[in-house]
């Protein structure tokens, strides 16, 4: 096994920490990015100012994940689905969603025919849509600044903070240590 000098091993904690450190500050924004369904500002839109259209889900997939608690275990279905709606101009907009379900088959019907549904969407960008009244959704000015704002915010900057804290501590030890052998050394 190779034996690094002092100095060596003290750049290597530092690049050690300091990586995790980083590693942790991009989970926690992929994190929050992913709590928030995407980006949080489409949402706050489409509360404030979409519209809605009658649509159709034109098919669904669903997969299941097993959950458990410290006194229950059950499962939960993750339902990926396909819809489209057309606009007042004309224009149709196919897009696809994701939801979470208690049950199978949540959306199995529209397997076999099309299944309809309210679409919310932007007017001016009917790109941004969404299938009104699913799970994972804000429905009110509140709902979304506590959410989203509140304790989306919270939960990033505990995780941010414990990354910058990691990334600190590797820094101030390095720098700590390289004093103590500048000192060791005269």
């Amino acid at each position: 096994m190779i034996s690094l000098s002092p100095k060596k091993k003290l750049v290597f904690n530092l690049i050690k920490n300091c990586g995790l450190g980083v590693i942790l500050l991009v989970v926690a924004f992929e994190f929050y990015i992913y709590m928030n369904g995407g980006n949080p500002y489409n949402e706050f839109l489409l509360i404030t100012q979409g519209k809605t259209a009658n649509g159709f889900i034109t098919g669904a997939d669903e997969s299941a994940d097993a959950v458990e608690t410290y006194n229950a275990s059950g499962t939960v279905y993750n339902v990926y689905y396909e819809y489209s709606f057309t606009t007042p101009q004309g224009e149709k907009i196919i897009s696809r969603g994701e939801d979470v379900s208690p049950e199978s088959g949540y959306l199995s019907e529209s397997n076999k025919k099309l299944l309809p549904v309210e679409v919310e969407y932007l007017p001016d960008k009917p790109a941004i849509n969404r299938v009104k009244n699913m799970t994972n959704q804000c429905h009110s000015i509140t709902e979304f600044l506590i959410r989203r704002g509140i304790l989306g915010t919270i939960l990033l900057i505990l995780f941010l903070s414990i990354g910058y804290q990691m990334v600190y501590k590797a820094i101030k030890n390095y720098r700590t240590e390289t004093n103590k052998l500048i000192v060791n050394i005269q």
